[in-house]
């Protein structure tokens, strides 16, 4: 499927696997090219040229039903779905499949809290877990992780033993909190900015 609408995509900066920075990229498309798959075990999904991640279009119960219709009625039931989930929000719609970085979310509770702990010397590397739970904090948002403080605490004090660093409990859980009250700070005035 070829939609010919052009867009313009970021793809946020991120780390090669030696730990060297990639540069925040635009990506320019005068035609969005789509490829619909579908894997017996799990789904059917839209994989788009240039975007790494691919859309889930119909899972779980739903894709049982899809699975018994004709392969044609198949690819007709994908692009029209594909039509209405794009609508008039095209480059809205294919920004939010690209891959989050801290640096998309710089004022997220991840990101700050990840500032933090840099800060006193404790950075992430390219390949741990810090790194993606940040994003997921930055993703989820101030509020998810204010009621799930225990969650976060818990990959504090896992990584803290994975590195062999000592971990208190009171002291992580004030640091934490701090990144979530600032972060709730600064969206709050990037949404008066807005």
């Amino acid at each position: 499927m070829i939609i010919e609408k052009p867009v313009t995509l970021t793809r946020y900066r991120l780390l090669d696997p030696k730990g060297n920075e990639i540069p925040e990229a635009t990506i320019e498309m005068d035609k969005i090219e789509i490829e619909f798959r579908i894997s017996e075990q799990s789904g059917a999904f839209a994989v788009i040229k240039n975007i790494p991640r691919a859309m889930p279009m119909i899972i779980g119960a739903q894709f049982d039903t899809f699975k018994k219709e004709p392969p044609e009625k198949q690819q007709q039931i994908l692009e029209e779905m594909m039509t209405k989930l794009l609508g008039d929000k095209h480059q809205e719609v294919l920004q939010s499949f690209m891959p989050r970085t801290l640096d998309s979310d710089p004022n997220g509770p991840g990101t700050i809290l990840s500032g933090m702990l840099s800060a006193v010397g404790i950075k992430s590397t390219p390949n741990c877990s810090c790194r993606r739970r940040a994003i997921a904090m930055n993703a989820n948002g101030p509020e998810w992780c204010e009621e799930n403080l225990g969650t976060i605490l818990e990959w504090l004090r896992e990584e803290a033993g994975r590195r062999k660093l000592p971990f208190v409990q009171s002291v992580a859980k004030m640091i934490v909190k701090k990144a979530i009250s600032k972060s709730k700070r600064l969206l709050a005035k990037q949404q008066q900015k807005a």
